[in-house]
């Protein structure tokens, strides 16, 4: 399978998708297999990362981190 992508060097996920991994970590595992996905996603994320600009792959990797948040219930209330 040919990628669309060619990925840069591996990188680390700095504090924002530290801290996003972290709250995911906190409202998801209760759903089960979301939590899975969502880790799933989170760790395609920080390898493709290298493809977009520095300045944004924290992003990305935050991003993929807080993608399903939206779905627990915790965050239904204001």
């Amino acid at each position: 399978m040919t990628r669309a992508f060619t990925p840069g060097p591996p990188t680390r996920p700095g504090i924002a998708g530290i801290g996003a991994a972290d709250l995911a970590e906190s409202l998801l595992p209760p759903l089960g297999n979301r939590w899975l996905h969502t880790q799933a996603v989170a760790a395609r994320a920080q390898e493709i990362a290298g493809s977009v600009s520095e300045a944004d792959r924290d992003l990305l990797v935050a991003a993929a981190w807080l993608h399903d948040v939206g779905r627990t219930c915790r965050s239904w209330t204001t």
